[in-house]
């Protein structure tokens, strides 16, 4: 403490904040402590433990003297608050989707760091009997070499579940174009034989000057890749892009990944990018009892029989779904909102 005692030297604002948010402990000796000599006395401290607060009042704080003294451990960082939340639930707890509706509250805060989300996410993507059922938060300190580690870990890591179904979900925002992403994924598809690309599809919507929307759908995502700067012509409607790209594992049937790329425009003409990686887990079979479903009896059946004129109109309630790419590249070659006259013939 003698370093805080000299007149001429002040604290940084980093030592300060350390000073505020460091947890104190003492030692204090009992009453039936009292025959110990002075020098054990003086041994068995290790620091005045006074309230927490701002430096300057300090040393106007009451102290304990009648047992040992723990200050408020609470952190500034809300993913690590979260993270000790999970850490001291209880199994009915972590069940309860309720208590962990947290995706709103972490869009908020902007108090964390790229360490904590790190811990969070590495502590928890693996430990599938030991999360909530359903979680999903909200990281913006993340880069673009972490996204590509969590999609690896998510997939390859982890031993099998043997309690209860499991959902986490990571909304990651980002810069980095699609092409980028596509890289990375290609990447770590081609590091172990075992991930199985299941499917990989973009869909599109737009809103018309009308208020009308038309959609867009294409499997062919690399394509659209090279298209992707075309949505944002300012001389089209607004578009908002989704790609989503499903992984399995030939050695792991109990992970499913989604990874989903959001090209999106807000109601203020910004444009923001998301990456959304969805961790679905469930125990394999064998490892849980068995349910039964039992129904009432006597089953009861009915049947009703009606008859259609042939003179009778027959409206599709199915969306026109449009060919996405073939679109886009429409849009390229007019430079302007006339590349919509090739709609009917681009249906898919």
């Amino acid at each position: 403490m003698e370093s805080f005692s000299n007149e001429g030297s002040e604290l940084s604002e980093l030592e300060l904040d350390e000073l505020i948010t460091t947890k104190f402990f003492r030692l204090l000796p009992s009453d039936t402590d009292s025959e110990l000599k002075p020098d054990d006395v003086e041994d068995e401290k290790i620091e005045t433990a006074r309230a927490v607060g701002s430096p300057m009042n300090l040393c106007l704080s009451p102290m304990n003297t009648d047992h040992h003294v723990i200050l408020d451990d609470s952190s500034k960082d809300d993913t690590v608050n979260l993270l000790k939340r999970i850490q001291n639930a209880s199994e009915s707890s972590l069940r309860n989707v309720a208590l962990w509706d947290v995706f709103e509250i972490s869009k908020k805060k902007k108090n964390t760091t790229r360490i904590s989300e790190m811990d969070l996410i590495n502590q928890i993507i693996t430990d599938f009997d030991n999360r909530p059922a359903l979680l999903h938060i909200f990281c913006r300190r993340l880069i673009e070499s972490d996204i590509q580690m969590i999609i690896g870990k998510a997939l390859l890591e982890g031993t099998p579940p043997t309690k209860h179904r499991s959902a986490l979900r990571m909304t990651i925002k980002t810069d980095m174009p699609l092409k980028q992403l596509i890289g990375q994924l290609e990447h770590i598809w081609n590091s172990s034989p075992t991930i199985e690309l299941e499917d990989a599809y973009t869909t599109a919507l737009q809103k018309n000057l009308n208020m009308s929307n038309n959609k867009y759908r294409t499997p062919m995502v690399k394509d659209f890749a090279e298209l992707e700067h075309t949505i944002s012509i300012p001389s089209i409607p607004p578009m908002n892009s989704s790609t989503r790209f499903i992984f399995n594992l030939a050695d792991n049937p109990f992970i499913t990944l989604n990874v989903d790329y959001h090209n999106e425009v807000d109601a203020f003409k910004r444009r923001h990018k998301t990456i959304v990686i969805e961790q679905l887990v469930k125990p394999v079979p064998g490892t849980l009892p068995e349910r039964r479903v039992t129904f009432g009896t006597p089953l009861i059946e009915k049947i009703h029989e009606f008859e259609i004129d042939e003179g009778a109109p027959f409206h599709s309630l199915r969306f026109k779904i449009f060919n996405l790419n073939e679109y886009l590249e429409s849009i390229g070659k007019t430079g302007g909102p006339f590349g919509n006259a090739t709609l009917s013939q681009n249906q898919v």
